[in-house]
């Protein structure tokens, strides 16, 4: 992998993630958040990831900003992303279930592992140009999901397509969205 090619996406709160952050700055990776702890970082990591061919995705924990640039990452055209995780011996619960399931979660757990990183690893999101009538609902599952669908059918009058929990990932995703035109989130 070629480090100045590579913009890496974490969790700065992941424990003991900083030092091998701190070592793929030096060796010319992009890496956003070591220079300041909080604040915001949306500029310089989506500037980050438009200016970079490959983007490696640290997922050890279900962050909703790390899911969100992981999403942006996948839905610019060109971009190849690797989905990692360092913390434990296997995939982390969150990447089992969709859009992630299926896809290669590998363990990075020194600096060799992250700068070893075959081509395998990465991957290009699907594309989907929306096409037909049809209205894609994404909500929540449970309670407050039911609740927004039944809100969303009796004040808009919309009739919509949902995506099924299992079955499908993001590499599938082109296949569920044939005939939609419209997503509402």
């Amino acid at each position: 992998m070629e480090p100045s090619s590579c913009f890496i996406v974490w969790d700065t709160t992941i424990p003991g993630l900083r030092p091998l952050m701190e070592l793929s700055a030096e060796l010319g990776v992009g890496v956003p958040g070591l220079e300041r702890r909080g604040g915001d970082l949306t500029d310089a990591v989506l500037n980050g990831i438009k200016g970079h061919s490959r983007i490696v995705v640290f997922a050890d924990r279900p962050n909703a900003n790390v899911g969100y640039e992981l999403g942006y990452a996948l839905g610019l055209a060109g971009r190849q992303v690797a989905l990692v995780f360092s913390i434990g011996s296997e995939r982390p619960e969150w990447l089992r279930h969709p859009p992630m399931s299926g896809i290669l979660c590998q363990a990075v757990r020194s600096p060799g592992d992250l700068l070893n990183l075959s081509d395998t690893a990465f991957m290009v999101g699907p594309e989907w140009v929306p096409s037909g009538e049809d209205t894609l609902l994404l909500c929540p599952g449970g309670v407050e999901g039911a609740t927004l669908k039944y809100k969303i059918s009796r004040d808009l009058q919309l009739k919509w397509r949902e995506l099924h929990d299992d079955g499908w990932n993001i590499t599938t995703l082109p296949e569920q969205l044939k005939g939609v035109g419209h997503v509402v989130w």
